[in-house]
């Protein structure tokens, strides 16, 4: 079977990473773990995109070489990685050398099929966001966009031009048939609807060398760099081709990606424009687009001038990795918005995790201790959870993460619920009623497995921790058997407030 490709954006590395980020990361790493445990060979890519005109004027601006700037920046994006424990294969940088010539290899592979071409324009363009907003011709006041002012230049050069009119039939059709499955509706709604009210107009691919130096140059045009968006779509290919020695582009087994995940501010660059030029390229398709939300903070929108934005390097500090992914993946929409408060982060780390999945644990942990010389009980009453599972699984592979968690902390509730109604401690004063207090503990202990795997790709380290401490290593994967539980009482979660 093929590898699961799945990918991130790739940050634009120009300031420090903030919670949106964390959040596009552990969704994506959520899904990773969640095929591997699925026994699916994956590769996860994710990694900075490091060219540009924003990013030159921001090292510009810091006294820096561009190169020394992005080598600052990816560290400290790569260290995010391991302060969320996220799993990828590769981080990529578009700055490495095989990016650069994958980059150049599908320049001339798009030229070679006649969809690149020079020609003079004037043209309004927004710094910020590296995107090309309109003709100047078409519009003389760039106040029109409704856009900070302080962003927008005139651009007034020869450049490359690349003509995603050409493809724009197909990629309609491959949209609306799902060739190419953009989630949510909603989303792909919007592109279908720009493609056919506004049509696809053909895009600027360079910038003049001498006003853009930081850039993969253009084939045979030292003159010209490459626009940072056409060199940045390329890193999914660098990940999963070669170019081999006559320039062409061979891809691997993991070609084509099975899912992209972007955010909703980039996902009509992945919608339309990166299938125009694996089109124009003659290269597979990618399967799906799964565009997130943003976060608001205190219900405003995050901005540096507010000084609302959150770290997530200190969010991880004062609560802890696990509690910060489970926040963003129980609480948020995967493709909705949310609200992102630490306060919140607290609540739902103290009843969530400390309380109905960390007190269940340790009073289960605890009663076996006293009922059942700290071992598994004999029980030959079966333990279903089959409706849970299924429930779980079509959530996850219908991309509502946020629903299949709260799928597998229902169990958690439905279990303490049991145990309050049941009082297996009234239970063990009567002989008598041996036989099902001991089917009573097998139950929560059978759950507590079942559901530690549904939370394993969302909590890793909690899973790990309950796998080894609790059933003394037993497998996750396989049904509870008499035998012995760990010896030392577990506290997953201490309660204590972060303040």
């Amino acid at each position: 079977m093929k590898p699961f490709y799945l990918t991130t954006s790739i940050v634009y590395p120009n300031a420090n990473p903030h919670i949106g980020y964390a959040l596009e990361l552990v969704q994506a790493d959520f899904l990773a773990r969640y095929y591997r445990d699925q026994g699916r060979e994956l590769y996860f890519l994710t990694g900075v995109d490091e060219h540009g005109l924003k990013l030159q004027r921001a090292a510009e601006a810091e006294g820096k070489t561009p190169r020394a700037f992005v080598d600052d920046k990816a560290t400290v994006f790569r260290r995010l990685l391991e302060v969320l424990d996220i799993s990828s294969d590769r981080f990529i940088r578009t700055t490495d050398p095989d990016h650069e010539a994958m980059a150049q290899a599908i320049w001339r592979a798009c030229a070679a099929n006649g969809d690149i071409y020079k020609k003079k324009y004037r043209a309004w363009y927004n710094v910020k966001e590296e995107e090309f907003l309109g003709l100047a011709d078409e519009v003389d006041d760039p106040a029109w966009f409704g856009i900070d002012p302080r962003f927008i230049e005139l651009i007034d050069e020869e450049n490359y031009f690349f003509r995603l009119s050409k493809y724009k039939d197909r990629l309609v059709e491959l949209l609306e048939r799902s060739e190419y499955k953009v989630l949510p509706k909603g989303r792909l709604q919007e592109m279908l609807n720009f493609v056919k009210e506004k049509g696809l107009s053909d895009i600027s691919v360079s910038r003049e060398a001498s006003k853009l130096s930081w850039g993969i140059p253009v084939p045979d045009d030292a003159s010209q760099v490459m626009y940072v968006w056409f060199d940045a779509l390329t890193n999914y290919l660098t990940a999963a081709a070669t170019v081999d020695g006559r320039g062409d582009i061979q891809v691997d087994e993991k070609w084509p990606a099975d899912l992209h995940c972007v955010g909703k501010d980039i996902h009509r660059f992945h919608a339309l424009i990166w299938p125009g030029m694996l089109l124009s390229a003659g290269l597979p398709l990618p399967k799906e687009l799964l565009v997130h939300g943003f976060f608001t903070s205190g219900g405003q929108k995050m901005s540096k001038s507010i000084g609302n934005v959150v770290d997530p390097f200190a969010e991880v500090s004062r609560f802890g990795k696990e509690a910060v992914r489970w926040f963003l993946l129980k609480e948020t929409p995967m493709t909705g918005d949310a609200d992102y408060t630490s306060e919140r982060v607290q609540q739902v780390m103290e009843a969530d995790l400390a309380n109905d999945l960390g007190n269940l644990v340790s009073r289960v942990w605890t009663m076996c201790q006293k009922y059942c010389q700290g071992a598994v009980p004999e029980s030959s009453v079966p333990v279903p959870l089959e409706k849970e599972w299924e429930a779980y699984h079509l959530l996850v592979e219908e991309r509502r993460v946020d629903e299949a968690l709260k799928v597998a902390h229902g169990v958690l509730a439905a279990c303490n619920k049991r145990i309050d109604e049941e009082k297996p401690w009234v239970l063990a004063k009567d002989p008598s009623q041996q036989a099902r207090l001991h089917d009573l503990l097998y139950a929560l202990l059978e759950n507590i497995r079942q559901v530690t795997a549904m939370l394993r790709p969302a909590l890793p380290d909690t899973a790990k921790r309950i796998e080894q401490e609790l059933f003394a290593g037993h497998n996750l994967n396989e049904s509870l058997v008499p035998g012995a539980l760990g010896s030392e009482p577990i506290i997953l979660f201490p309660k204590e407030r972060h303040d």
